[in-house]
């Protein structure tokens, strides 16, 4: 798997994780990150696993390939979201066994499926009807002025070709031989301040947002709910986030996570005027809300 790859396709994934599949997939995330803190820092085990926890969720909840009305089997149905899919469920359960008996393999082809099934532009008709969609979840979920915003076209991100060229201004090209070095595993975080972050991450877990965007790597908030029941399940994830903050992770994990998908967004005054909007990785947003808490109450 290539990370740089993996995170530069497009690939949606469903939020709703159904109510029989909850603890299961908690399991299986709670298993994984045990095994993750278990392995060496550095070793090729713990690689492996550092690159299968970044796409669990993409592996888990991206949609069946041919479309949100195909499920494993063939079989054809009209409603289009998940959580009104009679396939939804046994499409996940297909997913958390073929997990458990470690074909992970066959669980990553299926996401580059539908990763190049991504490709095609969509219609006006379909990003109209992803707009009604997205406007009653949010609706339903209670984020009333979301709701409202994503309801006003003028609000929906800018894909063609010029708003490319416009946001390739505001990131120009870095000059040669220069460099961001790659965190050092060996400048760790201060005692207290790890100590700080580690007590900090359970509340960040209690207080997700739901129908936010999912990142590069596919990850939504509603896929890391599913452990807040759990005190080893949240511990494990504190002590994953710290050492991804210090670096402890892979290089290219690392990297991965500080990506991010970049949307163009138009300016209410100025309509030739483009405004960018980045949108990180879920372990990395969740990482970043203690340590800016920390450095806000230092500040203060």
């Amino acid at each position: 798997m290539d990370l740089e790859d993996a995170n530069r396709s497009a690939c949606p994934t469903f939020s709703h994780v159904p109510a029989e599949h909850v603890s299961e997939t908690a399991r299986l995330r709670i298993d994984l990150m045990r095994a993750l803190e278990a392995a060496d820092i550095g070793s090729v085990k713990a690689d492996r696993l550092w690159r299968v926890l970044t796409f669990f969720d993409r592996m888990l909840f991206c949609p069946r390939p041919g479309g949100r009305t195909v499920r494993r089997g063939g079989s054809k149905h009209n409603c289009s979201e998940p959580e009104n899919e009679s396939g939804w469920s046994a499409t996940l359960g297909d997913r958390i066994r073929l997990f458990v008996a470690g074909e992970w393999a066959e669980l990553w082809r299926e996401t580059v499926r539908v990763c190049i099934a991504q490709e095609s532009p969509p219609s006006l008709e379909s990003a109209e009807k992803r707009r009604v969609q997205r406007v009653n979840a949010l609706w339903k979920e209670g984020e009333l002025a979301r709701a409202a915003a994503a309801a006003l076209p003028s609000r929906d991100p800018l894909r063609s070709d010029d708003v490319l060229e416009k946001l390739r201004d505001f990131f120009p090209p870095r000059p040669d031989g220069d460099h961001m070095p790659a965190p050092n595993p060996a400048n760790g975080l201060n005692v207290d301040v790890r100590a700080r972050i580690l007590a900090a991450v359970p509340k960040v877990l209690r207080t997700l947002s739901r129908r936010s965007g999912p990142g590069p790597s596919g990850s939504r908030f509603e896929h890391c709910m599913t452990i807040r029941g759990s005190d080893e399940g949240v511990r494990l994830a504190a002590e994953l986030l710290v050492r991804l903050i210090e670096g402890k992770a892979p290089p290219a994990v690392v990297a991965a996570h500080l990506s991010a998908q970049v949307a163009g967004h138009p300016k209410p005054n100025d309509p030739e005027g483009v405004r960018p909007l980045a949108i990180g990785s879920v372990l990395r947003r969740i990482a970043q809300r203690p340590s800016a808490h920390r450095s806000v109450s230092r500040i203060q």
